[in-house]
């Protein structure tokens, strides 16, 4: 059984708790009685747009708007309805508008696929093109590099491997994957994992390639060979990387618009919600003026009849 003492200490307890202090707190209070099937869970979309979002949303507008009885809040809510869908026109406007974007590097690449020209470097892909060029521009880096280094000076076996194999391109007899200089390096181990490499016995290599091709190349003239293809095809690479960049900006700006049937289907449903808007607004607003008996300003009417008398 539940003393006086026990009692009274509720009351007391009861007359601290002055509810929400805000207004959107006092907005949220107002209406927590009202309950509304059409905006119970048809505002929100799944995994697109946020509870919380529409709460906040809901309670900023009722506390502007300071609806009084069931019929001003269902009005109210349906202002903050239109607002909110309002948003989410702006909001596919611009998410519209980004996904053209993100698509602009595939939809070039596919065009680059289908594309047949006899100008055309590298790979279809702007992405693929980019590594392309900058593996180019490697190669030849390394290339230059190495006709100059010391004798002496380590080398991997990856920038090994890459020379010998970019020299016995400009060889008619030199295979690769076959061609034998134990001198050089051990059949049994492949270029890239010996771990012996120096400038100079790269240097070797070349000249053990030169000697297999027969036609009086000389390591002077392998290297030379083989920088002036590669600078040649670096010089190829990077113009059509340029071009691409060129169209890919072009792309960029003619998306700055939404399709046109995408613009379409915004302008009509933003002028729909326009619509309505004022029109919901105008009714709480001449509601409010006759609880309050305020002047009301009836709506007007035009009755337009159209006839043909011709």
């Amino acid at each position: 059984m539940t003393s006086d003492k026990q009692i009274e200490a509720n009351r007391a307890n009861a007359r601290k708790s002055t509810g929400p202090q805000t207004e959107t707190g006092k907005a949220i209070a107002r209406v927590n009685a009202v309950k509304h099937g059409g905006l119970a869970t048809t505002q929100v979309l799944p995994e697109i747009e946020r509870q919380d979002d529409w709460d906040g949303h809901l309670a900023g507008t009722l506390a502007s708007l300071a609806p009084i009885g069931h019929l001003e809040t269902v009005l109210a809510e349906r202002i903050a309805l239109l607002l909110w869908r309002l948003h989410r026109v702006a909001r596919y406007e611009r998410e519209m508008i980004a996904l053209g974007q993100e698509r602009v590097v595939g939809d070039l690449a596919l065009y680059r696929k289908r594309e047949i020209s006899v100008d055309k470097t590298g790979p279809d892909h702007p992405t693929d093109l980019r590594a392309a060029l900058q593996k180019a521009q490697h190669t030849l880096k390394v290339l230059a590099q190495m006709y100059r280094r010391p004798d002496d000076e380590p080398v991997s076996g990856e920038e090994a491997e890459l020379v010998l194999s970019e020299i016995a391109d400009e060889t008619n007899e030199v295979n690769p994957e076959t061609f034998s200089m134990p001198d050089v390096v051990p059949d049994e181990v492949p270029w890239s994992q010996f771990d012996g490499w120096a400038a100079g016995r790269v240097r070797r290599g070349v000249e053990a390639m030169a000697a297999a091709d027969g036609d009086g190349e000389t390591v002077h003239t392998l290297f030379l060979a083989a920088l002036q293809s590669n600078q040649g095809y670096v010089n190829a690479l990077k113009a059509e990387y340029e071009r691409v960049q060129t169209r890919l900006s072009q792309m960029r700006r003619e998306r700055l618009l939404a399709s046109e049937p995408q613009t379409e289907r915004v302008t009509r449903y933003e002028t729909h919600l326009s619509r309505q808007l004022p029109q919901a607004l105008n009714e709480l607003h001449r509601l409010q003026a006759a609880r309050a008996n305020a002047t009301v300003v009836p709506p007007v009417v035009v009755d337009v009849s159209v006839t043909d008398d011709l």
